[in-house]
């Protein structure tokens, strides 16, 4: 048997375990909040139906791109034999609807812009 005074854990230390730091999560947490609420390109004086006109476009658009990407992935489970046999210009068909999808998001984030702008 170990005596108490020899072991190199102090009494002390088993009765008062160190104290989880939830004030720096809560703090953390906070900060996102505000982040997602409040995006950095808006101002205080912008009106409410132009952030809203904002983030119908964004989920319309979200909505349209991800359509996109489900029937890529929907191609590559079910049909899988066919994508990956099928060739468009010798290129196979997963390459090209991949970088399809990656042309597609840039044309995206551009309709976003042009679309989401106020007119001053």
């Amino acid at each position: 048997r170990l005596d108490e005074s020899s072991s190199p854990v102090s009494n002390q230390t088993l009765s008062h375990p160190p104290k989880f730091r939830a004030t720096r999560i809560c703090t953390i947490l906070d900060y996102l909040h505000s982040t997602m609420h409040h995006p950095a390109n808006t101002t205080e004086h912008e009106e409410i139906h132009v952030i809203a006109k904002r983030q119908r476009i964004g989920v319309i658009l979200l909505l349209f791109f991800t359509l996109a990407y489900a029937s890529f992935i929907g191609l590559c489970t079910f049909a899988y034999e066919w994508i990956t046999q099928t060739k468009i210009a010798g290129i196979p068909l997963t390459v090209a609807y991949g970088v399809g999808l990656i042309l597609l998001s840039l044309v995206i984030a551009m309709l976003y812009g042009l679309l989401s702008r106020t007119r001053s």
